[in-house]
C-alpha cells in the first residue's frame, strides 16, 4: 500500500464525518478513488500464464488524476508521443504566477478562473509575440495549482521553443540567450488579460484591487536538452500534487513529508495534522473535465501542418529524428513488461472480468 493511500484509509473516514457535508463531489471522488485503487472495490480481471497455467487476479486502477499510484505509464507514453514534435532549436520555459490578492478567488471558483488563468497567459505570449517577434509561438502550456507543502499556489507553466511563424507561413530562428519575450511587459500584459477574463468569468464579482508585485512572469533557457525538456513538462502536467517517496512518516497526530524549497534548494520537512494533510492534498482536484496540459500556435491540433513543415526543414539541417527520440529513451521512461510471478513468462490469457463494486473503504455522509 502506497504511503498517501494509507493516510486516505486510516484517516479518510474521520475526515468525511467532520468535513463531508463541505466537500466538493471531486473531492470526495478523489478520496474514494485513492483508497480503492487496486482492491477488489475497483474490479480487476483473471490472468492465465500461457507458459505455466498460473492464474492470477489483476485488480483495476483508478485512473483518477489524483492518485499517487496511477499514471506513471500514462507519462511514458505521453513523452513517446510527443517525440516526434520535438524541435531542435533552444526552448524556453516561462511561469506565471498569480500573488496572495487573486490566489483566493481563484480557490473559491476553480473551474471558472483556472481557465481564465491559462488563458491569460497563452494570450499573453501570442500578443507579445505578434508585438516584439512579429509572429507566433508554438507552446505547451500547463497550470499547476500546488506550492513544493502543497499550499494553494495557482500558477502557469508555458514550455515553448525559440521560433516564430509569420504570417506567410516562414518561420526563423530566435536568437534569445535569457528571455524570449521581455518579462516586464509580458508581466503586464498578463495582469490587463486576466482582469478582463476574470469580470468575463464572473460577471457578478469584483478583482480584487492590483497590488505591486500581484503578477509574476519569469522565464529560463532550458539548457537540459530536448528529452529534459519534454519529460520535465509531462511529470508537471500528468502528476499528482505529491509522491509516495516523499512521505517521512505517519503517526495519529502529525504527518511528516519533505519538499525542496525553491528559494535555497534545501530539503525540509512539513509537519502537520491528518487532516489537514487530506486537506492540502484534495483542494488541488481539478474540476470535472478540466484539462491541465493545452497547446497553442503551431503546437495546437490545428496547427499540426505546420509544425510537420518546421519539422521537415529543421530536422533536414541539424539533427535526425531518430536521433531526438533516442536521447529519450532513458531508463526511468521505459514501462516494464508483466512477468508472470512463477515462471517469468511473458505471455498471457485474460478472461474472467470482475466489474468495480463501488469504493467501501471509506465511508461518509452520502
Amino acid at each position: 500500500m502506497g504511503a498517501i493511500r494509507e493516510i486516505m484509509v486510516r484517516f479518510g473516514p474521520s475526515y468525511l464525518q467532520r468535513f463531508g457535508d463541505r466537500m466538493p463531489d471531486s473531492h470526495r471522488r478523489a478520496l474514494f478513488d485513492i483508497v480503492s485503487c487496486r482492491t477488489e472495490a475497483m474490479g480487476g480481471h483473471m490472468r492465465e500464464c500461457e507458459g505455466c497455467g498460473d492464474l492470477e487476479f489483476v485488480p483495476h486502477s483508478c485512473r483518477d488524476r489524483m492518485c499517487p499510484q496511477c499514471h506513471r505509464a500514462d507519462i511514458d507514453d505521453w513523452i513517446a508521443a510527443r517525440a516526434s514534435e520535438i524541435l531542435p532549436a533552444r526552448y524556453f520555459h516561462l511561469t506565471f504566477t498569480l500573488r496572495p490578492s487573486f490566489r483566493w478567488p481563484v480557490r473559491e471558483h476553480q473551474k471558472e478562473l483556472e481557465n481564465a488563468l491559462i488563458r491569460s497567459a497563452a494570450e499573453a505570449v501570442q500578443t507579445l509575440a505578434r508585438d516584439r517577434l512579429r509572429g507566433r509561438l508554438g507552446f505547451m502550456a500547463a497550470i499547476h495549482t500546488w506550492g513544493r507543502p502543497l499550499n494553494w499556489h495557482p500558477h502557469v507553466h508555458v514550455l515553448v521553443p525559440a521560433i516564430v511563424v509569420d504570417d506567410n507561413g516562414g518561420f526563423r530562428r530566435v536568437r534569445a540567450k535569457r528571455s524570449l519575450l521581455p518579462l516586464k511587459p509580458l508581466s503586464r500584459v498578463f495582469a490587463g488579460i486576466f482582469v478582463r477574463e476574470f469580470r468575463k468569468a464572473l460577471p457578478g464579482e469584483t478583482p480584487p484591487p492590483r497590488q505591486p508585485g500581484d503578477w509574476v512572469v519569469n522565464s529560463r533557457l532550458c539548457g537540459e536538452g530536448p528529452g529534459r525538456v519534454l519529460a520535465y513538462h509531462g511529470r508537471y502536467a500528468k502528476r499528482a500534487p505529491l509522491a509516495d517517496s516523499a512521505i517521512v512518516s505517519v503517526a495519529d497526530d502529525e504527518i511528516v513529508f519533505r519538499y525542496k524549497d525553491h528559494r535555497t534548494g534545501d530539503t525540509r520537512p512539513c509537519h502537520v495534522s491528518p487532516h489537514e494533510f487530506i486537506r492540502r492534498f484534495l483542494q488541488h482536484t481539478p474540476p470535472p473535465g478540466f484539462h491541465r496540459l493545452r497547446y497553442y500556435g503551431f503546437l495546437a491540433p490545428g496547427g499540426r501542418a505546420t509544425l510537420r513543415a518546421l519539422l521537415a526543414a529543421l530536422l533536414d539541417q541539424t539533427v535526425t529524428l531518430a536521433d531526438l527520440i533516442a536521447g529519450l529513451r532513458e531508463p526511468s521512461l521505459t514501462r516494464p513488461p508483466a512477468r508472470c510471478r512463477v515462471c517469468g513468462g511473458g505471455q498471457f490469457r485474460i478472461f474472467g472480468f470482475l466489474p468495480c463494486t463501488g469504493r467501501p473503504a471509506v465511508r461518509g455522509p452520502p
